[in-house]
């Protein structure tokens, strides 16, 4: 008997630690598709109405305060590389930003990030989620 409670205390924990690691196999997944970068052009940018959901890359240009900036839309030419777009974007991060990943202290001059927010009727992009890229993608020239 005491031999089946060590077999039957063995395949508990074993199936805990499966359910563990299922549990972060799932978040993890969920986490990356919601990093998959955005693929809004400058047409689709400048084309935006009011209220519109948007999701850019944005090389940053410079920091107008500590929540608002301006930088330039970037367009993918493949999965890590970028290039920069006539189009400017000016943001106001939003008090409640959450980031997927990094923080506001990535948010400087020359770093690329996707920002995910909508647009009002200045052309001023409101951020309520950010996405720092600079580590995993790259602009290239024109």
């Amino acid at each position: 008997m005491r031999q089946f409670g060590k077999i039957l205390f063995v395949f508990a924990v074993l199936a805990v630690c499966a359910v563990a690691i299922g549990y972060i196999g799932m978040d993890v997944m969920g986490r990356a598709m919601k990093m998959a970068p955005a693929q809004t052009t400058a047409q689709e940018y400048d084309a935006a109405k009011s209220g519109a959901p948007l999701k850019v890359v944005v090389r940053i240009d410079e920091m107008n305060g500590p929540a608002a900036l301006q930088g330039h839309l970037l367009s993918s030419i493949s999965e890590t590389e970028y290039r920069a777009t006539d189009a400017t974007v000016r943001a106001k991060i939003d008090p409640g930003v959450r980031f997927i990943m990094g923080g506001m202290g990535d948010l400087k001059k020359g770093e690329i990030a996707q920002f995910d927010g909508e647009r009002d009727g200045q052309g001023v992009l409101h951020v309520h989620r950010i996405v720092v890229l600079s580590s995993y993608v790259h602009e290239v020239a024109s």
